[in-house]
């Protein structure tokens, strides 16, 4: 599961978070989902059609 949201300003996006949820174990129904967060910030990006 990937989740990607953007926050733009007149020049573009200026931050990027992607949030990817990964099975983190398999005995643990209650802790199946870890969160990994990736913040960038760039001056322009554009989401690709990788995501």
């Amino acid at each position: 599961m990937l989740f990607a949201s953007m926050v733009f300003d007149n020049d573009g996006p200026v931050e990027v978070v992607v949030i990817f949820l990964t099975s983190r174990t398999v005995d643990s129904p209650s802790e199946d989902y870890g969160i990994t967060e990736y913040r960038v910030m760039p001056t322009r990006f554009a989401l690709g059609s990788q995501l």
